[in-house]
């Protein structure tokens, strides 16, 4: 199958970026979609942030701002000229 950049994402997620969405995947099965309520139960769980920080409305915020920016980045080739 053709890797479609603007459906799939440009870049494979790093090891903390891959563990923040299993346990965010855990959190929204659980029924908790309030952005307060996420960080309070990612905080509940022992989630910390990239530098072992427990999780803020901010500090979340940032860290799905760096990995959409990272992972859906589109590289442009030449024939993008």
């Amino acid at each position: 199958m053709q890797n479609i950049v603007r459906q799939t994402g440009g870049r494979d997620p790093e090891a903390f970026e891959a563990d923040l969405a299993d346990v965010l995947m855990a959190v929204f099965a659980d029924g908790i979609w309030d952005l307060q309520a996420v960080v309070a139960e990612l905080r509940l769980r022992g989630c910390h942030d990239v530098d072992g920080a427990p999780w803020t409305e901010g500090s979340f915020g940032r860290q799905l701002e760096r990995s959409s920016a990272r992972l859906f980045a589109v590289e442009r080739s030449p024939a993008d000229d």
